[in-house]
């Protein structure tokens, strides 16, 4: 009986004990279930910004493809003005190939591949722009050598390019450029930049200018009153490079003025722009 007495009483000795290890053991866990509750729901909380960020590139993305569509259409238009090839739609849409990399996600995928797209195609479109600056840019240097602006800013055209009767003969002949009627002394401009090539007296043309536009072009003018320019000098287009007379075989005072093409006469007439533009530059 005293042996079993014994037990009792140390078991009630160390119930305490018991009773307090065990509360410790559910402060614990209770513990431990408030953090990991608390570092679920700062995850949750990151991964609903970070689909919300997602949304959020996702739309900027879809406008700058919109934005990026636009600078296509103006490309192609740019370059049909420009006289360039247009880009086939295959290459427009600058696709690549590759494996799939082992750390792959279907919304990292789709984004990041987004991104490479329209950073291929803004390449792209950059060396088209260049190439189409440099056209353009050539062009520009081409009209600059094109006689598109009349000769005299005033003065009519008395008589056109073709057959016409000469005045001294009678007969009919070919009349190779265009006759402008002005006072004796009226400027007479550069219809387009080029390098005097002429400069002095010339048989029935009297006091006579031409000038190499470049290209194959060369424009004359005849029956001068006075010569302000010299043989090799560069001109632009609207230099006054001398004046309106009537030297050589001329029955008054006006301007011959000839366009030839690559050697061959053609009607001036051909290269005029209207007059506001032209003497606005």
């Amino acid at each position: 009986m005293q042996p079993l007495v014994r037990f009792a009483q140390q078991c009630a000795r160390r119930l305490p004990d018991a009773l307090s290890l065990g509360a410790l053991t559910v402060a614990a866990i209770l513990v431990y279930q408030l953090y990991t509750d608390i570092a679920n729901q700062k995850l949750f909380d990151e991964n609903f910004r970070l689909l919300a960020e997602l949304d959020r590139t996702r739309q900027e993305l879809r406008e700058v493809e919109e934005r990026i569509a636009t600078l296509h259409v103006r490309d192609r238009d740019l370059r049909a003005f420009a006289e360039l090839d247009s880009i086939p739609e295959d290459v427009r849409a600058v696709g690549v190939g590759g494996s799939v990399p082992s750390a792959w996600s279907p919304e990292k995928d789709e984004t990041g591949l987004a991104l490479e797209r329209l950073d291929r195609e803004l390449t792209l479109l950059e060396s088209s722009m260049g190439e189409i600056r440099d056209a353009v840019a050539s062009r520009v240097e081409e009209l600059k050598h094109i006689p598109s602006i009349r000769p005299v800013r005033e003065g009519r055209i008395s008589s056109g390019y073709g057959p016409r009767r000469d005045p001294f003969t009678r007969h009919r002949r070919m009349h190779k450029g265009v006759d402008f009627q002005a006072p004796r002394g009226t400027e007479i401009v550069a219809p387009a930049a080029g390098r005097v090539i002429y400069a002095n007296r010339m048989s029935s043309f009297g006091r006579t200018i031409k000038i190499d536009h470049g290209n194959g072009i060369e424009t004359l003018f005849g029956h001068l009153h006075r010569i302000h320019v010299q043989v090799g000098q560069n001109i632009e287009r609207g230099d006054v490079i001398g004046q309106v007379g009537s030297t050589g075989r001329s029955t008054s005072s006006h301007l011959h003025y000839e366009v030839r093409i690559d050697g061959r006469h053609t009607n001036p007439r051909d290269y005029f722009i209207t007059d506001e533009f032209a003497w606005d530059e």
